[in-house]
């Protein structure tokens, strides 16, 4: 649900480049749940929708949340990415890869032990700030997606999704 919209093509075709034309703030999980996975292929955590006006608008994607991984072993990893759904077709990554850990594998956490504990967790915050190009006027879906060390949780997931007059 989009927060502020200027509906007047008028107004809206005066506003100068990079002006704000609307702006959908969503509690991706408002009623606390969580997400697990253990699988180590991507799969999606939480979403959030906006609607572009016109196609040459850019969509300002800001999504914050918390992730945790489990392991009894020497290391621990979890890896997040940000994709685009535009309608009902394929995803597309928008995040990169590159971290400090990796160049290729989303890495977000990295913890190892010369002498582990029986079982260890990691916890941390987690955000993205990514200017997409959607190109389109049909609904696009941003994605946040996890793949799990041994056992990933995301939880506390917020997304803001501003249109960006291009």
């Amino acid at each position: 649900m989009a927060l502020t919209k200027l509906n007047s093509a008028s107004v809206i075709d005066r506003l100068p480049t990079g002006s704000v034309i609307q702006t959908v703030h969503q509690g991706a999980d408002a009623s606390g749940n969580l997400v697990s996975t253990t699988a180590s292929n991507f799969s999606t955590a939480f979403q959030a929708s906006i609607t572009p006006t016109s196609s040459s608008n850019k969509i300002l994607c800001i999504v914050s949340c918390s992730i945790s991984d489990t392991r009894d072993g020497d290391q621990l990893g979890v890896g997040h990415r940000i994709v685009r759904q535009i309608a009902s077709g394929g995803d597309t990554q928008i995040s990169s890869a590159k971290t400090a850990y990796s160049n290729t594998e989303y890495l977000n956490l990295h913890l190892r032990y010369i002498s582990h504990p029986s079982t260890a967790e990691m916890v941390q915050e987690q955000s993205f700030n990514i200017l997409d190009s959607p190109n389109t006027t049909s609904v696009c879906n941003y994605k946040i997606q996890h793949k799990a060390g041994t056992n990933c949780t995301t939880g506390g997931a917020y997304f803001t999704l501003m249109e960006i007059k291009g």
